[in-house]
């Protein structure tokens, strides 16, 4: 059952028990879950599957405390949190809801954030989008072609230190590689970078100018060491 109230949002009614039923908000509403757990520790991260008016689905985190006597909410995500090893933090993409500055792409500026176990404390580490996280460094690398604001900036792969501060760039794509291309009546952006921190290796991808896939090779110091079409 749905109802609609007077500032035009859509409520949809649920049963918690047999004595219990009430009404939440649509955008509460989940398909799907998934749960990730920490390495260490009793948290519990959910991230719910909500379906969009496109056929879209959007991915809310929530942080679950005391055998879920308390639930909160902390943002907009893409893919999957990242526990440190310890338990203690996870980073994740966060959608800030800003769109970038170029209107003939319809995308939002994303956050690399660094969140407590909890999810009480957080901070903005850069704007950017797939973070990997090399603990042993102490970095998260992350894929950068906007500022904070949602300008156009040089595009490459960048680190920066999970304390925060020290952003760099590790390699710049050439100036006809990008990490977007058109697909139909869509942007697709290339797969994530992937970290082999045994071999002091990452690899990243972009796309050629016809849309044909590549991958660089680099090491963590920005060391160029190979480039491969896919």
């Amino acid at each position: 059952m749905y109802i609609l109230d007077e500032n035009g949002d859509v409520w949809v009614k649920i049963r918690v028990s047999d004595e219990e039923t009430g009404f939440v908000p649509t955008d509460l509403v989940a398909v799907a879950r998934e749960e990730y757990r920490p390495p260490r520790g009793n948290s519990l991260l959910i991230v719910n599957l909500r379906p969009t008016g496109d056929g879209g689905v959007l991915r809310d985190l929530w942080a679950i405390q005391e055998d879920w006597q308390k639930t909160q909410r902390l943002a907009t995500i893409e893919g999957r949190p990242l526990w440190a090893s310890h338990g203690e933090w996870f980073i994740c993409q966060v959608d800030s809801g800003r769109p970038i500055k170029d209107q003939s792409v319809d995308r939002n500026v994303e956050r690399i954030e660094k969140f407590s176990a909890d999810g009480r404390v957080h901070n903005i580490l850069a704007a950017g989008s797939y973070p990997i996280l090399n603990e042993a460094r102490g970095e998260v690398y992350f894929y950068r072609d906007v500022d904070d604001h949602g300008a156009a900036v040089p595009p490459g792969l960048f680190a920066v230190s999970v304390e925060g501060g020290g952003l760099r760039p590790v390699s710049m794509l050439p100036e006809r590689y990008k990490f977007w291309k058109e697909d139909g009546d869509f942007f697709v952006q290339a797969p994530p970078p992937i970290l082999h921190a045994a071999r002091n290796r990452i690899l990243f991808f972009a796309f050629e100018p016809l849309g044909s896939r590549v991958r660089f090779t680099v090491s963590p110091e920005g060391q160029f060491l190979e480039l491969r079409r896919d």
